[in-house]
């Protein structure tokens, strides 16, 4: 599957304003991730750790906190780790969120309607 980028906004769950930012779709990725220092900037702070096990073996303790994500003219609060590195992604926990789902040939998100059992 291919990459592709978009663009989301994400700020302080108690309000105030928004900041745009471009992310890489990962639906490899658990929860979306940001840079630490860019977090923080929007008084975004960890409330918890999270180990983080990379494709290549490797792993490290990250933060996590939770943001209020913008995106399609919708707003819910997420999970995010705050990455020491320089790095921006949307991850599956936020995908679920918003119900949204990769289209890879077109390389946009699109809607996806929710499904359920009928009692």
């Amino acid at each position: 599957m291919g990459t592709f980028t978009v663009v989301i906004a994400f700020g302080n769950i108690d309000g105030g304003d928004l900041r745009e930012v471009e992310v890489l779709v990962d639906t490899g990725a658990t929860h979306t991730v940001l840079p630490d220092e860019m977090l923080r900037q929007m008084s975004i702070d960890p409330k918890d750790t999270r180990t983080i096990n990379f494709a290549n073996g490797e792993s490290e303790t990250w933060p996590i906190g939770e943001a209020r994500i913008a995106y399609a003219g919708r707003e819910w609060p997420c999970p995010v780790l705050f990455s020491p590195h320089d790095q921006r992604l949307l991850g599956a926990t936020t995908l679920e969120t918003f119900s949204l789902r990769v289209d890879p040939a077109n390389q946009e998100l699109i809607t996806s309607p929710l499904r359920g059992r009928m009692a």
